[in-house]
């Protein structure tokens, strides 16, 4: 057997015998993408596969006409109550930053920090998460 590459994922794969044109894989993603196109390309060509297909649009539409109503009620109480969560989560991790006693603030800029050179210095490496760093900065004091 020969192996192509599916036009949807780019991986090989290996070419079932009983379909010679395959050029899709056989993973979910590719065949509802396979699918897709199919009915997409089927539409350009059969006007009557269309009208079917307006036809049975137009009556689930009228057996469900409070769905999209439904549905974006739904989809905004699903993302409030998720914006919640974030919010509990993120004040749960919320540290509050040491102040350090040797570095007053004179000219707050952007964030509450002012212009100039710091020394960065690095408290904890991560350990779960790989961009996650504890730092502490200090002001340079040049003089």
């Amino acid at each position: 057997m020969s192996n192509l590459r599916c036009i949807n994922c780019s991986e090989l794969f290996e070419r079932i015998p009983q379909v010679p044109n395959q050029v899709y894989c056989s993973k979910v993603a590719c065949q509802k993408e396979r699918r897709r196109e199919w009915q997409k390309q089927k539409r350009k060509v059969d006007q009557d596969y269309k009208d079917n297909q307006y036809r049975a649009q137009r009556a689930w539409a009228d057996r469900n006409p409070d769905y999209w109503r439904n549905h974006r009620e739904n989809a905004r109480n699903s993302t409030e109550a998720s914006d919640l969560e974030k919010n509990k989560s993120n004040e749960v991790h919320k540290k509050k930053v040491p102040q350090h006693p040797g570095n007053k603030l004179r000219k707050p800029t952007w964030n509450g920090i002012e212009e100039g050179v710091f020394v960065l210095k690095v408290l904890d490496k991560p350990k779960h998460k790989m961009d996650v760093w504890i730092i502490e900065l200090t002001k340079f004091d040049d003089s």
